[in-house]
């Protein structure tokens, strides 16, 4: 059984304490419908498709690659740990998000050599990273504000 509601029939319904209505039972418009339908399934710039892995859904195949890599490595004992989607506060309320940061322990010490590290598609023809002006300019940000060389893999 299925009920359909005007929004005044509903607003009147809702305010009878007599009558119960289980929100399984109101069906959406159908424009909204439509509209829920696209959400999440929007084209990337690149034709980067999300991809999972481990429970996390990537933003790209290149990125999930890399987080495979980088487990890999921690197991063949190459880097001590790693973090992902790490960001940096920048002036304006600007905010720069690092895909991994990656930690390797330095031999016998308490101390850390830090990789930031930024997943970006290869151009062949162009023989370069793709990337925007503005993630070019907020990694010169980062730069100048904390010292950091942030590395494109």
């Amino acid at each position: 059984m299925s009920l359909r509601y005007s929004e005044e029939e509903l607003e009147e319904t809702l305010k009878n304490p007599d009558v119960s209505v289980q929100t399984s039972q109101l069906k959406p418009h159908p424009a909204l419908a439509k509209l829920a339908a696209t959400i999440g399934k929007r084209k990337n710039k690149y034709h980067a498709e999300r991809t999972p892995y481990n429970g996390i859904t990537y933003q790209s195949k290149k990125e999930a690659e890399h987080a495979i890599d980088n487990d890999l490595r921690i197991k063949a004992g190459e880097i001590t740990f790693w973090l992902r989607q790490v960001s940096f506060d920048l002036p304006g309320g600007v905010k720069y998000r690092a895909d991994f940061v990656e930690f390797t322990q330095v031999a016998n010490t308490p101390l850390y050599e830090v990789h930031v590290i930024d997943v970006k598609a290869w151009d062949k023809k162009l023989k370069k990273f793709r990337e925007t002006r503005e993630s070019k300019n907020k990694r010169k940000q980062v730069n100048a504000i904390y010292g950091i060389d942030v590395e494109l893999a």
